[in-house]
């Protein structure tokens, strides 16, 4: 599907987290990165704020979302591209919450 030209969102958390709390990011995505040879375009979000784990019902709010930069994963092993992935992804979370954890 890649080289017909779709994307393929992923989610390395797994599933929506409480703000503050630090999920186990899954692998799987920077494998395929690696493998396939495209790269990975990171993306964080304070969804979990509005409609936290756990609960069906959602909170009103503005939903923030920043697009990080561009990661190659043909310069990366499989471990650095999650890596990487997280660090942008956690470091950028602590910016976009509304209220501070």
């Amino acid at each position: 599907r890649l080289k017909e030209g779709y994307w393929v969102v992923i989610f390395p958390e797994g599933t929506r987290k409480r703000p503050g709390d630090k999920p186990d990011y899954k692998i799987g995505g920077a494998m395929l990165a690696s493998k396939s040879g495209f790269d990975v375009l990171p993306i964080a979000h304070n969804a979990g704020e509005f409609w936290p784990k756990g609960q069906y019902v959602k909170k009103s709010g503005t939903i923030k979302m920043v697009i990080g930069p561009v990661i190659k994963s043909s310069e990366l092993k499989t471990k650095e591209i999650n890596q990487a992935a997280e660090e942008w992804i956690e470091s950028t979370m602590e910016r976009i919450y509304e209220k501070q954890y």
